[in-house]
């Protein structure tokens, strides 16, 4: 089953359309973060209120790493110690996208999960998603929900796809089979974003690596003088605070990952390790492909990370209360007849 949810749909629209779909839903997988507009307690009380008295008593969520049942008294309780602990068919169970991986929950045979879809999606954290409903394809079952954007992207990708392009009959219904090809097109994309990050850091490696390099290891009788570590510290360290024209004044233009990586090792090369310069150099022409990214030669990530510290490095000036002027101490009497030694009540 496969379901999207019209623009900006909001936690409630989202959980009547699930109320009302058969056979009946007990578990949403929220990988996709579509519930955004209120925790989970929130959430999981909306949707105990929306499900059938008949069928549902309980509603199960995560505060935190803990896990919470509320009933229809609205009374909230640890899991671990309320009787729906032992009706978990009489339970409905909400998972946000943080909680749909390390948790595992022995749900009743025939549960059905909704499986949230949203943007950025990557495999590795659907199929975690996923796996939550252990008897995946015997005794549970899975619908997907994907959000209007991401509906979008899915159709784009059918259209464009060969197998599409060689059918003579339209078909618009979306398929298990469009699901994961959107699913991968994220995957590849996140794999290729994080060779470049990767990459770049590896530049930032190999310069601690050169400098700790010039040091003889071997030698058992060195000693370790406070310039030897004062030029060690000034090897390993980075430009803190770089000037405009180093920041903007490269040109922007396409490159790939391997291109980007090469000229930002010739711009900052002060003698790094060749050997890992040459493993990532291959890593990249075996892995980067032709795709290209826009960029200058100091990467927008780095420029955001500066800009972060250069923010935190701001003086804050803070408004401090009036001084308060203590009280003065009140002994009472019956505190000092207590402790009179002489006083006829002892």
């Amino acid at each position: 089953h496969y379901q999207d949810l019209p623009i900006s749909a909001s936690s409630e629209e989202i959980l009547k359309q699930i109320v009302i779909t058969e056979p009946m839903i007990q578990v949403i997988l929220d990988v996709g973060a579509l519930f955004i507009d209120g925790n989970n307690r929130q959430i999981a009380i909306k949707w105990l209120d929306l499900s059938n008295t008949n069928r549902i008593d309980y509603a199960v969520y995560f505060e935190m790493d803990a896990i919470f049942v509320c009933d229809r008294q609205y009374q909230h309780h640890a899991f671990s110690t309320s009787p729906a602990s032992e009706r978990l068919d009489r339970c409905l169970f909400y998972l946000d996208e943080i909680h749909t991986r390390g948790t595992d929950f022995k749900f009743p045979n025939e549960f059905r999960a909704a499986v949230t879809l949203g943007n950025g999606l990557t495999k590795d954290r659907l199929v975690q998603a996923c796996m939550r409903m252990r008897k995946l394809g015997k005794h549970h079952w899975l619908s997907f929900w994907s959000s209007s954007e991401v509906h979008h992207q899915i159709q784009i990708l059918k259209k464009s796809s060969t197998l599409y392009k060689e059918k003579e009959i339209v078909n618009d219904h979306i398929s298990l089979t469009d699901i994961l090809r959107w699913v991968y097109e994220n995957t590849q994309q996140a794999t290729w974003d994080g060779l470049h990050h990767w990459a770049i850091q590896s530049l930032s490696f190999q310069q601690k690596i050169s400098a700790f390099w010039n040091i003889n290891w071997k030698n058992d009788q060195q000693i370790f003088t406070n310039i030897m570590m004062e030029n060690l510290a000034k090897a390993s360290l980075e430009a803190e605070i770089l000037d405009l024209k180093t920041m903007y004044g490269h040109k922007k233009t396409f490159q790939t990952v391997y291109e980007i990586y090469s000229a930002r090792y010739q711009y900052s090369n002060t003698g790094y390790s060749i050997e890992i310069h040459e493993a990532v150099s291959k890593r990249l022409l075996d892995y980067g492909g032709s795709k290209t990214l826009l960029t200058q030669l100091l990467d927008e990530e780095q420029q955001r990370e500066l800009e972060r510290e250069q923010e935190a490095e701001e003086e804050r000036q803070q408004v401090r209360p009036i001084a308060a002027v203590p009280c003065e101490p009140i002994l009472h009497h019956e505190i000092m007849n207590l402790c009179e030694m002489e006083d006829p009540i002892l």
